[in-house]
């Protein structure tokens, strides 16, 4: 979202420059069609190069202008992104989270603004279509006429002449003459010069660029140029300069104009006469030259830029990695298996989640669990830093109880570096159990008071215990003896570490393993539970035979 946010603003700051440089070079030059195509090249040149790449250069040439370009972009980057991380999940300068729920969603600044931004874009959109709606009202209501081969309509709902497309709107009580003529020569070449294409083009280009007000006034600029190339090419032709002229001065009185069309007397007359009257000379082709080789500077420099910037962040992406420290897990069963899984790799570190490469906030998960198109039984992969604290792991959870990901995958490192993971099943959410089972989700604490079920809270501080696995095992044992039916409570404090409640959980972890492995004994003798392989149906048969009737009963517990 981020990069969607900052190409706008990249592509705002282009045209502020190219247009910057039609006002200080081009503006008073009298080649208008050059003119024409430099401000519509402007256009697409600022809502395009931020998204364009290709390195043309050798990677071990040192270029310091493209240095100092690149090193600028990565800064804003970086002022961006830290200041909506700031709003969104990590901790101010004073400590305090100022991440808010609006009706159970989290939102933040950047979803605010992007919402904004698509409200007013989708409002000029509909204003662009809406002024189409207006023109093709007019033409099925206006009489027809064919002028020297052309397309004339005559309405009363208009009080002066104007073009669109293949169309010339008259007056009704337009009269004919030579004033009718010249009028129509004019109007018909905006037609042949396909003027409207280019105010199409750029009606919509000022939908996105809504908030700069330079795409507003480039268009304004446009249609001045668009009169003047239609000035010159009419005196070219022949008629009188005076004649033109004084017709000019005759459609002097202003009218509201709808922003697709030509009116006859748009531009500001006494500039439009004047412009008759320049033609540039030398100065002006050099000056011409130097805006062109500018604009052409410009844009190869963004694009090596792009790709550099991008290689460069594929370097912090692999220093990241390589700074990244996983936890390792204390010497026992390894649970879990990923291969042939459908899943989702999140990796979170330095209260940061980071998926594809990519770093995200807490609120744009469900963005990138769509994209991933995952199915109700997929695993989330959960890749943390080991120095990770648990408070923001928390956060990452919750949101994945909303979307309903609750299979985890932790991910860890064996004594040997081998990766392990450790399954776990987050609770649902309450609204979720109740749709799924038509009543309340059951209240652990009054269940447990009623003598429905036997609870065993442990609580994950800073200090783990191999003590939890002997109480786990003692735990269940009592309980299966006793037919009871039991869950072990396992608690995180927020400011523990991900490696703590890494080991906290494989020797809760352990005091299940070790009852199965004794089961495993009694029923088949030399048979390592932590060996068998779910895939082979005969050793799938005796897994499932160890575990039954003795779950691996354990719930994370909320705060």
């Amino acid at each position: 979202m981020i990069k969607v946010l900052i190409h706008l603003l990249e592509s705002s700051l282009l045209l502020a420059m190219f247009y910057g440089i039609y006002l200080l070079v081009l503006r008073k030059e009298s080649f208008f069609q050059l003119i024409r195509w430099y401000l519509l090249g402007a256009v697409a040149l600022s809502l395009g190069l931020p998204y364009f790449e290709f390195d043309f250069l050798q990677q071990e040439q040192n270029v310091e202008t493209l240095v100092q370009v690149n090193t600028i972009r990565q800064d804003y980057y970086a002022v961006f992104d830290q200041s909506f991380y700031d709003t969104v999940g990590g901790e101010t300068s004073s400590g305090v989270d100022r991440k808010e729920s609006i009706d159970g969603a989290k939102w933040d600044l950047r979803q605010f603004v992007l919402i904004g931004y698509c409200s007013v874009l989708l409002f000029f959109i509909f204003r662009s279509f809406w002024l189409f709606w207006g023109i093709g009202r007019l033409v099925k209501d206006a009489r027809k006429e064919l002028y020297n081969g052309r397309v004339v309509l005559r309405t009363p709902k208009i009080e002066v002449p104007f073009s669109f497309w293949k169309y010339i709107f008259l007056p009704e009580k337009f009269e004919e003459g030579e004033d009718l003529d010249q009028v129509l020569a004019h109007e018909n070449i905006h037609i042949q010069q396909r003027h409207s294409v280019d105010l199409i083009f750029v009606q919509l280009a000022a939908a996105i660029l809504w908030f700069n007000p330079v795409i507003w006034w480039l268009n304004k600029s446009l249609k001045s140029i668009h009169e003047y190339i239609a000035d010159r090419k009419i005196l070219n032709s022949g008629y009188s300069l005076v004649t033109y002229q004084t017709l000019l001065l005759k459609q002097v009185v202003s009218h509201h104009s709808n922003g697709l069309v030509h009116n006859f007397n748009l531009s500001f007359i006494k500039k439009r006469i004047a412009m008759m009257d320049i033609k540039s000379g030398k100065s002006g082709m050099l000056k011409a030259a130097v805006a062109i080789v500018v604009t052409i500077a410009t844009s190869l420099i963004i694009v090596q830029c792009n790709a550099r910037f991008d290689e460069q962040n594929l370097e912090v992406s692999e220093s990241t990695t390589v700074a990244f420290e996983p936890a390792v897990r204390p010497e026992g069963h390894a649970l879990g298996e990923i291969e042939g899984m459908d899943r989702l790799d999140l990796t979170i570190a330095a209260n940061k989640l980071t998926v594809n490469g990519n770093i995200i906030s807490v609120a744009e998960l469900e963005n990138q669990v769509n994209l991933a198109q995952l199915s109700r039984n997929s695993v989330i992969v959960m890749n943390i830093d080991k120095n990770q604290k648990m408070g923001f792991v928390k956060e990452v959870q919750n949101e994945l109880r909303k979307l309903d990901k609750r299979r985890l995958l932790y991910g860890s490192e064996s004594a040997s570096g081998d990766f392990q993971g450790m399954a776990m099943l987050l609770p649902p959410l309450p609204e979720d159990w109740e749709k799924i089972h038509s009543s309340p989700m059951p209240d652990l604490d009054k269940l447990a008071a009623e003598g429905g079920i036997e609870v065993l809270r442990l609580v994950l501080g800073t200090e783990v215990s191999s003590s939890y696995q002997s109480q786990v095992y003692d735990f269940v044992t009592e309980n299966l003896e006793k037919e009871l039916r039991y869950v072990v409570s396992a608690k995180a404090k927020d400011d523990i570490t991900y490696q703590t409640y890494l080991e906290g959980l494989s020797f809760i972890n352990e005091g299940f393993n070790q009852y199965y492995q004794e089961k495993a004994d009694e029923l088949y003798g030399d048979v390592n539970f932590s060996q068998l392989n779910i895939k082979i149906p005969e050793e799938k048969a005796k897994y499932d035979a160890i575990r039954a009737g003795a779950p691996r009963s354990i719930s994370i517990a909320e705060d």
